[in-house]
């Protein structure tokens, strides 16, 4: 099945789009929201709801892969083999 390059794009760019409605977007308003509480009651337990909210900021790219693969129907184990080789010729060429 061939795709055009409109087609391809725009799978692309709703990814990224969905990315960036679903993740980042409640990601930035709830770690605000956070810290202004933080600084009201409870700091403890706030600043440890921003750091997880920081930590989740590293989740957001999985919604947007997630949503391409299926776009693009790759199975997980070739994104997984994808993935280690990049990493392992990451290391390499670095050293």
């Amino acid at each position: 099945m061939t795709r055009s390059v409109r087609d391809f794009l725009n799978i692309i760019l709703n990814g990224t789009a969905l990315g960036v409605v679903a993740g980042l977007i409640p990601n930035a308003v709830l770690s605000t929201l956070f810290k202004y509480l933080g600084t009201l009651f409870a700091p403890g337990l706030f600043t440890t709801l921003t750091q997880a909210m920081y930590l989740l900021q590293f989740c957001n790219s999985s919604f947007s892969r997630s949503y391409r693969r299926t776009k693009f129907k790759i199975q997980t184990i070739r994104v997984s083999g994808i993935r280690s080789n990049s990493l392992s010729s990451k290391w390499i060429f670095n050293i």
